[in-house]
């Protein structure tokens, strides 16, 4: 319904600042969706370039996008990744822990606010950007996770097919057709 009214504020009038940062706010704040919230906030900058509300609360927006903010772990926005440039850096063939994984990729955002928050890395393995700096022990354990999940998994599946094996042979048992001596399928 949130999203209905906001939304619906915007159709009604396009051409408001203030509507398009409402929606901007709803988008940042109820939905997390942090792309459409930048959208709406340049569009309404657009409508009134003076509206001192829009530009207080997307200068907030923008700084809370940066290392630090309570939104860095969703990357930079699309503007700053369109306007940055590709830092070119040979991958170490001796790999240590503190090391960066081959799939990352150092950018730098030459309108940065700050120096000291204009690199951000991309992975061109998962699409994502983010601020941190990814290490190849982060990657080993995310990976040992991930394994340790589909082995769970696997179990799970295994014991899920044993047990409808067994339901299956109870079912046999009580239709007569197999007797309690006879061994089920695969369990021979």
């Amino acid at each position: 319904a949130g999203d209905s009214f906001f939304r619906f504020g915007v159709v009604l009038h396009s051409h408001s600042a203030v509507a398009n940062m409402l929606y901007a706010l709803y988008n940042q704040v109820v939905k997390g969706d942090y792309y459409v919230a930048d959208r709406y906030y340049r569009r309404a900058l657009n409508r009134d370039r003076d509206n001192d509300a829009v530009q207080q609360n997307f200068n907030d927006f923008l700084e809370n996008r940066m290392p630090g903010g309570i939104y860095e772990d969703e990357g930079p926005s699309k503007f700053v990744i369109m306007r940055s440039d590709r830092i070119k850096k040979e991958h170490s063939k001796d790999k240590t822990r503190d090391s960066v994984p081959d799939e990352w990729v150092e950018y730098e955002d030459p309108m940065a606010p700050k120096p000291d928050k204009r690199r951000f890395w991309y992975n061109t393995r998962t699409k994502q950007y983010r601020y941190a700096r990814p290490r190849i022990q982060d990657i080993t354990e995310y990976d040992a996770m991930k394994q340790e999940l589909n082995e769970m998994l696997a179990k799970r599946e295994e014991h899920r097919k044993a047990k409808a094996q067994a339901e299956t042979f109870e079912k046999l048992l009580a239709s007569g057709v197999a007797e309690s001596t006879d061994v089920l399928p695969g369990l021979q």
